[in-house]
Formats: C-alpha cells, structure tokens, sequence
C-alpha cells in the first residue's frame, strides 16, 4: 500500500467538525480514465485536512481543470441533492425543499462549507467513477492488487472506525456538542448473514451500540 492510500484513509469529511448534521455515503464520485489527472485529482485529496470545507476541493479541481461535482452537469448534484432538501426542511424552509434553484444556492452556498451546519463523509476513502470499479489505474495509485474485494479488506476496518470514533466523540462531549441528525445514504453491500445496511450498521453499532428496528423496518 502507498503513502497515497494512507492519505485517503484519514480523510473524515466535507464540512466542520461540529456539524449538526452528518451524512455518511458510500463513495465520493471521480473522474479515474486518465492515470496523470485521476492521480492530480488524488492527490488534491490526499493532501486536505480530516475536516475540510467543500469550497477548497471545488477550487482546486477548478484550477486542475478536473471533474467538480458543484459545476457539472445535471445540476442540482444527483447526491446531494436530497441532502440539500434536508438541510432546507431543518432550516423551516418546508415550502423550497423541492426548489431547484434553492437547492442549488444551498448546495454552493452551505453544503459542507466550514463554518456551516453539515458534514459530508464517505465510508469509502478512494473517490471513483464507479463504487464496483477497481482496475490498473488504481492498483498502480495505490500500490494494491487490481481487485475490489481485496481493495475493501484493506480499507473497509479502518474506516469503520474512524467514523465510528468521530460518532463516539460527538456524543461523549457534552449535550450540546452531539449531532442534530445522522443520516446513512445509498445501501451498501449486507452483511452475511442479510442484515441490509451491512458496513453502516457496523458503524453505528461500534459508536452506540447494538441497534434497534422498529415495526416499520421490511427486512
């Protein structure tokens, strides 16, 4: 594995620290086709703070002439998107949770930004342009075998934990310090044995405990 790889894994997310909201998704969405852009594109990434403002990102995939979620089409950013309309509902904006245009000032404004309300993370520390890919490009980045199983054994623990660590702070540091709202995004692959939110459940179980269902759950 290199240094790169490493630099990826301790990212934690777009937004501040104490964010009344955080959104954990599957992956973050990246250009990877060209080995010299993908790896500026990396690189960019690598080298943020574990709390980092979406602003910062967005320029400097500007200034790289690279992939930049906030400009290209279709806007309202698919992902985030939803995300925006909860944040709009939490604000009392009930009658523009549904405004595209709202959306997008939310989603260029406010999403992610430092100060601000919202967090960004991802349980998975590669931005790619898909969530099943893993090819050449990435073994060679990354100094690991071209496959994806292999690519989430190395990463996938690690990564729990560190989400589940950020949760545990949050809630360990006083009533006023814990998060608003959590929400999980996208369904990843189940455990074993069925159970449907597979790695997010080990998340929330390590920051709190075994979870509970309630009668509406169809699993």
């Amino acid at each position: 594995m290199k240094p790169l790889l490493a630099q990826l894994c301790r990212f934690i997310g777009y937004g501040p620290r104490d964010a009344k909201v955080i959104f954990i998704g599957i992956e973050e969405k990246a250009l990877d086709n060209q080995e010299v852009s993908y790896r500026k594109r990396l690189d960019i990434q690598g080298a943020l703070e574990p709390f980092a403002d979406l602003k910062k990102l967005c320029d400097q995939l500007d200034e790289h002439h690279l992939y930049n979620p906030q400009k290209s089409p279709p806007q309202p950013q698919l992902t985030w998107s939803p995300l925006c309309s909860v944040m709009l509902g939490i604000e009392g904006k009930i009658d523009q949770m549904d405004d595209d245009r709202t959306i997008i000032g939310y989603q260029t404004n406010k999403l992610g930004r430092i100060p601000g309300d919202s967090l960004l993370a991802e349980l998975l520390p590669v931005p790619k342009s898909c969530v099943n890919s893993f090819g050449d490009i990435h073994s060679r980045l990354l100094g690991i075998p071209p496959n994806i199983d292999t690519y989430h054994k190395i990463v996938l623990r690690g990564r729990r934990n560190l989400l589940a660590d950020m949760l545990k702070k949050r809630f360990a540091e006083g009533q006023n310090s814990p998060p608003r709202l959590i929400v999980a995004y996208g369904r990843p692959w189940p455990w074993r044995d069925g159970r449907p939110w597979g790695q997010f459940e080990g998340i929330f179980e390590q920051a709190a405990g075994q979870l509970e269902y309630d009668e509406s759950d169809d699993r």
